[in-house]
């Protein structure tokens, strides 16, 4: 919509609408970045839970609070530390990997089974 100027052909020229163009890519990728500490902070309380719940195999616990610090330390390398944003993108996409797409996997071939109560608890 923005690129293609049809509602500010008239006050803008197309160097200003570029330059508009590149600015809201910019900021869409600075709010994407932010969302995404809030993407890690939740895997450590998911992976906890999946660690003490015993529904699921602990590993994926594990894993999932690893894939949650490889989102935050991607975040914050991103924000503080720009010239790094490499390594730490690859350390958070091996991480995610691990930890979500195994829970997934596993969801989805093994499925959580049903486990009876134990009646004296």
């Amino acid at each position: 919509m923005l690129a293609s100027g049809t509602h500010f052909s008239l006050t803008l020229d197309q160097g200003q609408l570029d330059t508009l163009v590149m600015a809201v890519f910019h900021l869409h990728n600075s709010g994407l970045v932010l969302a995404q500490i809030s993407w890690g902070v939740w895997l450590f309380p998911f992976g906890a839970l999946v660690y003490r719940s015993g529904f699921l195999p602990r590993i994926l616990g594990i894993l999932l609070i690893i894939a949650g610090i490889g989102y935050v330390a991607d975040s914050l390398t991103h924000l503080l530390f720009s010239a790094y944003t490499e390594i730490a993108f690859k350390f958070m996409t091996v991480a995610g990997v691990l930890g979500e797409g195994s829970t997934m996997l596993w969801l989805l071939i093994m499925r959580a089974k049903d486990q009876p109560l134990d009646l004296a608890a």
